[in-house]
C-alpha cells in the first residue's frame, strides 16, 4: 500500500501545485461552465439534463462545479477558475485510482500463471499518474478529464461483477456508463465498447468450460485474490443477468436525455457535426479520415513534433509521451497485440482503439482533449510494457529491474519541467486561456457597483463569460454566449439598469471617437494586442453617471 499512496500523493501534487496560478487567465469554454455551474447551485429551479449553450455541452462537469463552488464558499474561499480547476484535478487523480483498480481486475482476469503480476496496477497507476498528457487537462476546468476515470470505473466494477458475481458491482457498471453519457460527447462510445469486451469475455468462458469438460475439473476453487470462483456451468446465466443489470441501469438513468434529445434532435448532432472531416470546404482544418488517423496515432511517437499544435492543449507539438514512457509504451503495445487472444489484454485494446476513434474522425487531430479518455488505456499499456520489463530474469540477474521505477521517476521530471517551466513560460498562454478578458472582469468587480461601464463596438467578445464570472453584476445572459444577446434600446447613456451598455444598442457609432466621446471616462486594463477578432478590449468607467451596470470597452483598429 505504501506504493500505492505514493503514487496517489504524486498524483495530487502535479494536479493541484500552483492550480490558482496556473493555467493563467480563464478561458471561454471554462468560463461558460463556470456560468453554469453558479446559476445552477443559486437557482433551485434549474436543473439541466444538457447545457444548450456554446454548442451543446452535457451536464455533469457543471453540477460538480456548482458542488465544489459550494465547498469553497463554506470555507471561506471564491467561485471562479481555482474551485473548477480543483474539480478537474479531483477528477484526475480518481482517474489514477480508477486504473489502478481496473489493473488489478485485469491482474485476476488473465490470471496467477500467466504474465500480469502484482506490480502490474502500481505501473500503470504511476504512468497516469506522471503523464503530462493527462496532468494537463486534470488543472483544466473543462468535462475530458472524466473521460479516463468513466472508462476505467465502469470496466473496473463490471470486471468486478463478471469475476465474483456481485449483482451491486454491475449495477454500479451501469450507472458510471450512464453518468458518462451527461460527461462529454467523446465518452458517448464507451457504452458500445462493452459489446466487444462482453463478446470477449463469453468466448473466454465458452474455452473454460470446455477445458473443465476435458480435464475434469471441478468447482469451489478460488482465484488468485482469493475470491470463490463459480462452478463454470451456473455461472454463465449469472453473468449473463449481471450483463443485463448493466444494460437496464444505464439505460434506465439514459432516458431523461434521450427524452430532451428526443425534443431537440438537431443538438444530438450538432457538435459531431461540426467537427468531422470534412476534405473539400477548403478549410485549413480539412483533411481525409486516413490523415487523421495517421496523425492521431502518430501522436505517441516521442520523437519530433507529432503532438497538438495548440497551447491551450499542450506545450505545442509536444508528443503525447515522453521518450521515458514511450518506450514501455510501444512494448506493452507488441506485447497485447501478442496475446491479443487473452481478454486481459484485448479489453484494453479496444478501449484504446475505441476511445481514439473521436479524434481520428475530426478535425485538427491531433486535438488532445477530444482523445483524452485513451489515455486510461495507454496507461494501462505502459503498465504492460514495465511490467513485462520487471519480469525478465536477465534483468534481475544483474540487478537492472530497477531501472524500471527509474522510468517513471525520469518521467516525472520531464512532465514537471515541461508543464511547470517551459509550457507555463509561454507567451500565447495569454490569449489561449482569455487573462485579458479575466483581468478586466477583476477590475470592473473592484469599482463600486454604481459605476458604470461601457463597451464599443458590439462584438460578441463583449459578452466573454469569463467577464460575467469575475464580475456577475455584468448580468450576462444565459443561453448560447458565443452570440451576444439583444439589449433593448431604451437602456440608453445614463439610464438605470443591470447588465451590458452596446453602443449599437444606443445608436452610437462604432467607432475610438464615439468612445473617447463618454463623459468622465476612468481608462481601465486593457487586452495585449489584437484577440482573434481584431479588438482590444479595455474598460471605461465614466465617473458621473450612477447607472448599475458593467461591461468593457473595446478599442477596434
Amino acid at each position: 500500500m505504501a506504493g500505492t499512496a505514493l503514487i496517489l500523493f504524486v498524483a495530487t501534487i502535479l494536479r493541484l501545485w500552483r492550480i490558482d496560478t496556473l493555467p493563467p487567465g480563464f478561458h471561454f469554454d471554462e468560463s461558460f461552465e463556470g456560468m453554469e455551474a453558479w446559476r445552477i447551485l443559486t437557482d433551485p429551479g434549474y436543473r439541466p439534463v444538457f447545457l444548450m449553450g456554446n454548442f451543446g455541452v452535457p451536464p455533469l462537469n457543471a453540477y460538480a462545479n456548482a458542488l465544489m463552488f459550494g465547498l469553497f464558499q463554506l470555507f471561506g474561499g471564491e467561485a471562479g477558475p481555482t474551485a473548477m480547476r480543483t474539480t478537474a484535478a479531483v477528477f484526475g487523480v480518481l482517474g489514477v485510482v480508477s486504473v489502478w483498480a481496473l489493473a488489478r481486475e485485469l491482474c485476476a482476469l488473465d490470471g496467477p500463471m500467466h504474465g500480469l503480476s502484482a506490480a502490474f496496477p502500481l505501473f500503470a497507476a504511476g504512468a497516469l499518474a506522471v503523464m503530462r498528457w493527462h496532468v494537463h487537462f486534470s488543472r483544466m476546468g473543462i468535462e475530458p478529464v472524466i473521460v479516463p476515470l468513466i472508462w476505467a470505473a465502469a470496466m473496473w466494477l463490471f470486471l468486478r461483477g463478471w469475476r465474483t458475481g456481485s449483482l451491486l458491482s454491475f449495477a454500479g457498471s451501469g450507472v458510471v456508463l450512464a453518468a458518462g453519457m451527461y460527461t462529454y460527447q467523446g465518452a458517448w462510445v464507451i457504452p458500445l465498447l462493452m459489446v466487444p469486451v462482453v463478446g470477449v469475455l463469453l468466448v473466454q468462458q465458452r474455452l473454460k468450460i470446455q477445458d473443465s469438460r476435458l480435464g475434469g475439473e471441478g468447482s469451489g476453487s478460488q482465484d488468485r485474490s482469493g475470491s470463490p470462483i463459480f462452478n463454470l456451468q451456473s455461472s454463465v446465466s449469472r453473468r449473463l443477468w449481471g450483463s443485463a443489470i448493466t444494460a437496464g441501469v444505464a439505460f434506465l438513468l439514459f432516458l431523461p436525455l434521450a427524452f430532451f434529445f428526443l425534443r431537440n434532435v438537431d443538438l444530438v448532432f450538432l457538435r459531431p457535426t461540426q467537427l468531422a472531416v470534412v476534405g473539400e470546404t477548403g478549410s485549413p482544418a480539412d483533411s481525409s479520415v486516413w490523415s487523421s488517423v495517421w496523425r492521431t496515432l502518430a501522436m505517441f511517437w516521442p520523437l519530433g513534433q507529432t503532438g497538438d499544435l495548440d497551447p491551450r492543449r499542450n506545450l505545442p507539438g509536444a508528443p503525447a509521451l515522453d521518450v521515458w514512457l514511450a518506450l514501455p509504451f510501444f512494448a506493452g503495445l507488441a506485447l497485447a497485440l501478442w496475446r491479443v487472444r487473452r481478454p486481459a489484454y484485448s479489453i484494453v485494446l479496444i478501449g484504446w482503439i475505441g476511445l481514439l476513434l473521436p479524434g481520428m474522425v475530426s478535425e485538427y487531430a491531433p486535438h488532445f482533449h477530444r482523445i483524452l479518455g485513451a489515455a486510461a488505456p495507454t496507461a494501462l499499456l505502459i503498465g504492460m510494457g514495465l511490467d513485462w520489463l520487471w519480469g525478465r530474469a536477465t534483468l534481475r540477474r544483474w540487478r537492472l529491474h530497477w531501472l524500471v521505477p527509474a522510468l517513471l521517476v525520469l518521467s516525472l521530471v520531464t512532465t514537471a519541467r515541461d508543464y511547470f517551466v517551459r509550457w507555463a513560460a509561454l507567451p500565447d498562454l495569454y490569449y489561449a486561456f482569455d487573462q485579458g478578458f479575466w483581468e478586466i472582469g477583476q477590475w470592473s468587480a473592484q469599482n463600486p457597483e454604481s459605476t458604470p461601464r461601457y463597451i464599443s463596438p458590439a462584438r460578441r467578445r463583449a459578452h466573454h463569460p469569463g467577464l460575467c464570472v469575475a464580475h456577475p453584476a455584468c448580468g450576462c445572459p444565459p443561453g448560447d454566449l458565443r452570440r451576444p444577446p439583444d439589449f433593448p434600446a431604451d437602456r440608453g447613456h445614463g439610464r438605470p439598469g443591470r447588465g451590458v451598455h452596446r453602443h449599437r444598442a444606443r445608436g452610437l457609432p462604432h467607432t475610438p471617437a464615439a468612445a473617447r466621446g463618454l463623459p468622465g471616462r476612468d481608462r481601465g486594463p486593457g487586452v495585449r494586442g489584437r484577440d482573434r477578432h481584431g479588438l482590444r478590449p479595455r474598460l471605461h468607467a465614466p465617473a458621473r453617471q450612477c447607472a448599475p451596470t458593467c461591461a468593457a470597452k473595446s478599442r477596434a483598429g
